[in-house]
């Protein structure tokens, strides 16, 4: 399949290189064609590309800019989602933009500016630095996304196990906000205890990791 993301900062640039080391192709579309041309040069399987195209083409589009432009991308270049998820990997508080109404998340409002699209919300939870190596200390770091398609978040699953992590399914949409303030408290202890960005989470029950039941695809073989 074929993964687009927009945005060329940290986080877009990681989730780049790391699709493209799964060996899927990946699509990255930034505010200049110049940024996402120089992000991926000389990344195998990544290529450069404006918005639209990304939106178009790919099978699974996330959105690693911050609330604000994420919304206005979205309203501005409106393309049909014909039911294809999007991930949402904002976090309002962090990025200085105003909270979203009480009751409410940053997801609500990316879903309300792509109606079409099945939001997924993960990926929030891990700075750009575990992108690429998604273990903290020597366990591979739990996911939790929430959404209200089941094969939208199937899919993103899928995708997120092949880079290496354990995804966890906590629900619907609703539970977005709940993931939005538990980056906030990583956030707060990664500043507290100086632990330089190498961050995440471990979820374990009695039985070993918890997590939503989607093997890795072998490399090779196409995500469903």
């Amino acid at each position: 399949m074929t993964v687009g993301v927009i945005g060329c900062g940290r986080m877009g640039v990681a989730i780049t290189r790391a699709v493209a080391a799964a060996r899927c192709s990946v699509l990255l579309a930034g505010r200049t064609p110049g940024a996402a041309a120089a992000a991926t040069a000389g990344v195998p399987g990544a290529f450069a590309a404006d918005i639209r195209v990304v939106l178009e083409r790919a099978s699974l589009v996330v959105l690693a800019v911050p609330l604000g432009p994420a919304c206005r991308v979205l309203t501005e270049t409106p393309v049909p989602g014909r039911g294809r998820p999007l991930l949402d990997v904002t976090n309002p508080a962090l990025g200085g933009e105003e909270v979203p109404p009480p009751g409410s998340s940053g997801a609500h409002l990316i879903a309300a500016a792509a109606p079409g699209w099945h939001v997924v919300k993960a990926l929030n939870t891990v700075p750009a630095a575990m992108v690429g190596e998604p273990l903290c200390g020597g366990l591979p770091v739990s996911l939790p996304m929430a959404g209200d398609d089941a094969g939208a978040k199937g899919l993103a699953g899928a995708l997120l196990s092949r880079l290496g992590f354990a995804p966890l399914d906590v629900g619907g949409l609703e539970h977005a906000r709940e993931l939005e303030s538990l980056a906030m408290l990583l956030q707060a202890v990664n500043q507290r205890h100086g632990v330089h960005g190498r961050i995440g989470l471990h979820i374990c029950g009695p039985d070993g990791p918890v997590r939503s039941l989607h093997a890795p695809a072998a490399p090779g073989v196409r995500l469903p």
